[in-house]
């Protein structure tokens, strides 16, 4: 196969550039004439692309709605201890989940934190947050 000369490609390039001008300098009616000559329905097809561009945009919202609840879904927590739903019990949740929250105790012979110990951490963690939520002045 030969490839085609420069001279050809020019005239080639030139050629489709003179097709597209006849096409676009052509009144609306002519090519809406010869669209009807041909049996095509340019207010169907004009209200079918409508539908398809109105129903992308729906798939679009939807898509992104879906994502949107899928992350929201992601960074819920759940609370340790009780029902409470504090905030302090949800911090707590939080950064015991990411290994960010290390609590240490006073030595307890032995024995482990009781539901008390635990309950005083939430209530504890509960005054931080809202000493955390309270509007910060700027220094």
């Amino acid at each position: 196969m030969t490839k085609p000369s420069t001279t050809d490609r020019e005239a080639l390039r030139r050629l489709k550039d003179a097709l597209v001008k006849d096409i676009l300098d052509e009144p609306d009616e002519e090519t809406a004439a010869a669209a009807a000559d041909d049996g095509i329905d340019l207010e169907r097809d004009a209200q079918a692309m409508r539908e398809m561009f109105e129903a992308t945009v729906i798939r679009s919202g939807k898509e992104r709605l879906a994502a949107a609840r899928a992350a929201m879904e992601a960074s819920r927590v759940t609370v340790l201890c009780g029902a409470s739903g504090s905030r302090g019990a949800i911090v707590f949740q939080e950064n015991a989940a990411n290994d960010q929250l290390r609590l240490t105790m006073a030595a307890r012979n032995g024995s482990g934190q009781s539901e008390r110990d635990l309950e005083g951490v939430k209530e504890d963690l509960a005054e931080l947050a809202a000493i955390q939520e309270e509007p910060r002045k700027e220094d």
